[in-house]
């Protein structure tokens, strides 16, 4: 299922990602790290489309964070930097940094997913 999602969000097709990611979790099978690494992937290469990461995070953004804190795979830092890149595209800076802040460890990818959503949002001096 992973390797279909995936492929959902090559083709800028998130909203088919997300429909995947629910059949899985009705059939009995829960999302991972790279399920949701994955969605969030394809949440942020279709929003600024169709599905307005612009305009609050997106509803298959937020359905796939919840499915993350679910799981208890929010504090993962590859999840959480998706997730931290997501929202600071919608212009949810307080919720990217709330999210960095919670990361059990962080590495240059999440430093680097702060540093840019901060940039984008003209909020560079809050480094």
């Amino acid at each position: 299922m992973n390797i279909m999602i995936s492929g959902y969000g090559e083709i800028y097709k998130g909203e088919k990602a997300v429909e995947l990611m629910e059949r899985m979790v009705i059939s009995g099978c829960q999302p991972n790290d790279v399920t949701c690494i994955n969605i969030i992937a394809a949440c942020v290469k279709s929003g600024d489309i169709k599905f307005g990461v612009k305009d609050g995070a997106s509803r298959m953004g937020k359905q796939v964070h919840a499915a993350a804190l679910k799981e208890a795979l929010d504090s993962d830092m590859y999840v959480g930097s998706g997730l931290i890149t997501l929202y600071s595209r919608s212009g949810k800076v307080d919720v990217a940094k709330s999210i960095f802040n919670g990361l059990l460890a962080v590495d240059i990818v999440c430093w680097d997913s702060i540093i840019a959503g901060l940039s984008l949002n003209s909020l560079e001096k809050e480094l």
